[in-house]
């Protein structure tokens, strides 16, 4: 798990607060090289009110995948650092927004 302690932190810093309560799997299978214990990762972060959060790592996909989903009862924004893309919707208006920013591959 210490590989994975930047995902975690950004969503304190995005949130600004600590979850209640932690649940989490992961997956360590086959035999990959340079890899990290475990290698597939679902993170799901509960704020004991009307917001939960996860995040999704997967190291085994060919491009990897990191994923932050954050979900309240008056929207959502899905986060992807490898693909460049931060998309929000809105649930009254039943809308969703697709914005990009430029990928550093050193920093995703």
């Amino acid at each position: 798990m210490l590989d994975y302690s930047h995902q975690p932190d950004l969503l304190f810093w995005l949130l600004d607060e600590l979850p209640q309560g932690v649940s989490l799997v992961g997956l360590q299978g086959g035999s990959l090289p340079l890899t990290s214990n475990p290698h597939v990762l679902a993170l799901i972060l509960d704020y004991g009110r009307r917001k939960l959060a996860t995040v999704h790592l997967n190291y085994v996909q060919m491009p990897q995948r990191h994923e932050w989903e954050i979900v309240g009862d008056k929207g959502w924004i899905l986060i992807n650092p490898d693909q460049g893309t931060l998309r929000p919707g809105l649930r009254a208006t039943e809308t969703e927004t697709v914005e990009t920013f430029p990928v550093d591959p050193d920093l995703a």
